[in-house]
């Protein structure tokens, strides 16, 4: 059954719904719909009906456009059965039309017949538009397929030796992504044996490959010096032969990414203990060690080189080179699977619910009020989490709701899920000045849309530079104020960073707005915003105490992953702020309350009195260090004094699921907030927000980096899918939710591009918004004047170019006829010399034509691939580059996603021989497109599609031979066949508009 929605619902601040359409090879994806779909599904084996035409002169008369003849069929239910009823629930609105009654207050339909008795009769007729005898044959349950279910069993919780028999027994081809479950055990099966199935054959390769044993050569530095900090160390060059690497191709890609090892030592090959085992790091690129090896020279293309952590103890008085037999251990890890493993179960009935604040959840509107217990109300709660998890709608949950009266005791059906007001915030002053942050165009339908959450539930999608991350904040903020204390996420670090400044800059911006012309005792304070870290907090705050300077790099170590730690809103941000360190600004009047008061008292505290002293530079560290310091443990006090304290916890979910942070998840948070949300996992999503309907609010672009997946397109030897669930990981819980139909807010205000120079993104892939470039994005701006200055030169210095059209700037393809790409033998990864020194020549000449005006560091250089970053950081290096130093090292376009800079440039690396690659990637593309504020240089091979349409052979127009399909890498190497449209559309419009240099 299809209802029509309103035609003005999202600009009436209702949202955006879609439905699932199939489109990329079969594949479903969410598109806008206009209608709300009830599907309504017989029980196999359990109905009896006939097919019979239709005689019944008055019923014909009721179809007089039918240009067939028509059939009656009748179907009943069997006792004991039901049907299965998917979309019911969801929220719809259409005024004025007789549907918004039928579907959201239950009003008749027909006679006294409402949208539930229909769907619980057990008797149904249907006059169907086909012959009788041609309806017999295909309305027979005989021709059905027999049922799906996977074959994973019914448990699910973590135990490796069940889940390694049930992918050894079950091998096959990859399953169809599911959109919706029949039950929570194909729910549970599906994600987590997509999980699992993910890394357990990097951990079956791991313990192959540590079983092999490889001759390494050891070298050290020219100078005998210690690269990369200084612990001794030394390198080792390893032959790896063709057959282990033919053998190993697949996961030893995935493997060496993680870059650190463990390597074990052995005097012979054959020995079956190792003599000892020490630290590694897999060094990509020798030629950017410094200081040199010696005795090196350049690794043979089935050679890995290593630098090894020498332990104190070990034999340094050998010759600088020296022979050992070794093996590769690397570590996958099965904590992160695990705790996504555990998130996903936990989803199941009769699990313990996840959030101790949920008994006291914020007010659940439309909602028969008082008529639960409050365990009762609970379990409502979670079973609408459930529910909304399968993705096939609420009639189950709302079917069977149980009022708390002892003379009914009989369930009472709801028509919809309850709504939760994410904005019910009082002050009218407040609100004002907080929907000030939002563009006033969107300002009503943004307090309508979060002030009637379903489920409590907000969903923001936006194309990148629409202020994503500012309206999410502001919609946390307004949460934070209604209900209290929030949990905000994202994927990855450097998201968690940037959502957590903006969070904290606009609560500055709302409480200066607010405050102004106030008298004092009406103030309103800032929200203590602090970004969690783990273990390396304690370390950080150490550090900063030594030399307050090194503020980016507190918590260096060549020995860990790099990039995590940020000192910005992080406890020891906070604890050296109340200290008075010079390393932070100084606390600021408006600050949190509770900030203010631990800081008092610790002023107050003669035990920090020398604390205090080095903090604010009073006496150096040396002279701390040398008398009495404060204990670790009085300091990690002091931490968890702040945490406690906190409004808003900003970490990443697995973050939340540490000891630091769990607890104030279960016992503080009233609300949940998640940026890059389609870049996200739903076991990740699940791990954070638990199984108790605690409001929460998605934001992200599904357009562009969808969750990783290692093996997606990865096969066994014998043709089988290594990851069967591949395609299910890959859908994101905002994806997810869209494609269930829940209302989406869409900002549809280009923001940070310059006018025209988000043309291209909104003609090929955001074809479906309606978007509009706001007033910041004219090209008269002084902070679009460097774009203006990059069209004069490119018009100055190649005359052949056409001009952008007035009044905009639009993106320029640099072609390199002739480049050379190179594929990494062992990472597959590919870079192209040639294509980057075009690229770091055109910004010297760039930046010289503007008598240096233009500063280096308002331009990035991205590119899809690892290699071709080292090989632009090891050119750089160059003297002729000497002037580019301050420009911001290379960026692949995934490390990029969520960052932005003045001037792009856009290293693809591939050429018409190499094919495109992963450059193919509508999502790396998108990402690709829209990093930029003021201009776009993409630099590579104009044909790396095929020729282009529009040019000439001998006066004649050439026939477009462009190929349709490529074999790729994709973002995590694996293999697959893939449509170039997207790309070859990009390279046609630059071309048609004459933007391509030919070099």
């Amino acid at each position: 059954m299809e209802f029509p929605m309103g035609s003005t619902t999202e600009d009436d601040g209702f949202g955006i719904c879609h439905r699932l359409e199939r489109r990329n090879a079969g594949l479903q994806v969410p598109t806008v719909t206009d209608t709300r779909t009830i599907r309504v599904k017989f029980p196999r084996g359990s109905i009896t009906y006939s097919v019979d035409s239709l005689d019944d002169d008055k019923l014909q008369r009721l179809f007089p456009t039918a240009t067939r003849l028509l059939s009656i069929v009748r179907v009943s239910l069997k006792p004991g059965s039901e049907v299965t009823v998917e979309g019911y629930g969801l929220p719809f609105a259409n005024p004025g039309h007789p549907s918004e009654g039928w579907l959201n207050k239950l009003q008749p339909i027909v006679g006294d017949k409402t949208l539930v008795d229909i769907l619980m009769q057990r008797d149904f007729t249907f006059i169907v538009h086909k012959p009788s005898h041609v309806l017999r044959r295909d309305w027979n349950e005989d021709q059905l397929p027999p049922p799906f279910s996977y074959p994973y069993g019914t448990l699910h919780d973590w135990d490796m030796e069940r889940f390694d028999n049930l992918i050894k027994n079950d091998k096959g081809h990859q399953f169809w992504p599911a959109w919706t479950f029949d039950d929570q055990n194909s729910h549970t099966a599906a994600l987590v044996q997509s999980q699992i199935q993910d890394v357990r054959w990097l951990c079956h390769a791991a313990e192959q490959i540590a079983e092999q044993r490889f001759l390494a050569r050891f070298v050290t530095t020219k100078e005998d010096e210690n690269a990369g900090g200084d612990e001794l160390s030394s390198f080792a060059i390893i032959s790896l032969t063709g057959e282990f690497l033919n053998h190993y191709d697949a996961p030893l890609r995935h493997l060496i990414r993680d870059q650190f090892l463990t390597v074990e030592l052995y005097n012979k090959a054959e020995d079956e203990g190792h003599a000892t085992s020490l630290d590694a790091r897999i060094v990509a690129h020798p030629t950017e060690i410094e200081p040199p090896l010696k005795n090196f020279r350049p690794a043979g293309k089935d050679e890995l080189i290593l630098q090894v952590r020498n332990t104190e103890g070990s034999d340094h008085s050998r010759a600088p080179i020296f022979g050992n037999w070794i093996a590769l251990r690397f570590s996958p890890n099965l904590n992160e699977t695990k705790r996504k493993v555990d998130a996903v179960c936990s989803l199941q009935s009769g699990r313990r619910p996840s959030n101790l604040l949920a008994l006291d959840a914020p007010k659940l509107d439309n909602y028969p009020t008082g008529t639960c217990t409050p365990a009762n109300e609970l379990e409502f709660r979670m079973s609408l989490h459930r529910a909304l998890v399968l993705g096939s709608g609420f009639w189950s949950v709302l079917r069977a709701f149980k009022p708390l009266s002892v003379s009914s005791p009989a369930t009472v059906v709801l028509p919809c899920v309850p709504d939760v007001n994410l904005l019910d915030i009082q002050d009218a002053t407040f609100m004002d000045a907080l929907m000030m942050e939002i563009l006033p165009t969107d300002r009503d339908r943004f307090r309508q849309y979060f002030s009637k959450r379903a489920l409590g539930l907000g969903l923001m999608t936006a194309g990148p530079g629409f202020g994503k991350t500012t309206a999410l904040s502001v919609a946390t903020l307004g949460m934070g104020e209604t209900l209290g204390p929030i949990f905000a996420s994202a994927p990855t670090h450097v998201a968690v960073n940037t959502f957590a400044a903006r969070l904290y800059a606009i609560s500055s911006s709302l409480v200066n707005r607010y405050n102004k012309d106030k008298k004092e005792k009406d103030h309103v304070r800032r929200k203590l915003v602090v970004r969690g870290y783990d273990d390396e907090e304690y370390e950080a705050f150490q550090s900063l105490l030594r030399d307050p300077k090194e503020t980016d790099d507190a918590t260096s170590d060549p020995w860990k992953r790099p990039g995590r730690w940020n000192l910005h809103l992080s406890k020891t941000h906070w604890l050296l702020m109340c200290l008075r360190s010079r390393a932070v600004p100084s606390m600021h009047p408006c600050d949190s309350i509770a900030i203010h008061r631990l800081q008092r008292q610790v002023d107050k505290d003669s035990k920090l009195v020398r604390l205090r002293r080095v903090a604010s530079g009073t006496i150096s560290w040396e002279e701390y260090a040398n008398g009495k310091m404060v204990d670790k443990n009085v300091i990690e006090a002091l931490f968890r004094r702040i945490l406690e304290a906190a409004d808003i916890v900003c970490t990443t979910p697995a973050q939340s699921c540490s000891k630091f942070y769990l607890d104030w998840k279960k016992t503080k948070a009233r609300g949940f907030a998640v940026d890059e949300a389609a870049n996200m996992t739903r076991p990740d999503l699940y791990s954070l927000w638990g199984n108790t309907m605690m409001p929460c609010i998605l934001a992200g672009d599904e357009k562009q980096l969808p969750p990783a997946v290692i093996s997606l397109d990865e096969k066994d030897s014998q043709g089988n899918a290594i990851n069967r669930l591949g395609r299910d990981a890959k859908i994101s819980p905002l994806e997810f939710f869209q494609g269930l139909g829940m209302p989406v807010y869409r900002l549809r205000t280009q923001l940070r591009m310059a006018h025209g120079l988000f043309d291209l993104s909104k003609r090929f892939i955001y074809p479906d918004v309606d978007c509009t470039y706001g007033p910041g994005c004219s090209i008269e701006l002084d902070a679009h004047r460097i774009g203006r200055d990059i069209e004069f030169f490119v018009l100055a210095k190649y005359p052949q170019l056409n001009a952008a059209p007035t009044g905009s700037l639009q993106p320029i393809f640099i072609h390199c006829e002739g480049s050379h790409c190179h594929a990494d033998p062992i990472t597959k990864s590919k870079s192209n010399r040639d294509q980057v020194i075009v690229a770091l020549d055109f910004i010297l000449g760039f930046i010289s034509s503007t008598a240096r005006r233009v500063q280096p560091s308002q331009i990035i250089i991205i590119t899809p691939y690892t290699a071709n970053m080292h090989v632009i950081e090891e050119i750089r290096k160059r003297p002729k580059y000497a002037s580019l130093a301050s420009m911001k090292p290379a960026k692949t376009i995934s490390s990029f996603q969520g960052q932005e800079s003045d001037i792009v440039v856009a290293i693809m690396a591939t050429t018409k021989q190499s094919g495109p690659g992963m450059t193919t990637d509508e999502h790396q593309l998108n990402v690709m497109l829209s990093r930029h504020r003021s201009g776009l240089i993409i630099v590579g091979d104009i044909y790396v599609t095929g020729r282009l349409g529009d040019e000439r052979n001998n006066g004649r127009r050439q026939v477009q031979v462009g190929r349709d399909k490529f074999q790729v890498r994709g973002t995590n190497r694996e293999v697959s066949w893939v449509s170039a449209t997207v790309l070859r559309s990009v390279h046609q419009t630059l071309w048609d508009n004459k933007r391509v240099i030919m070099i």
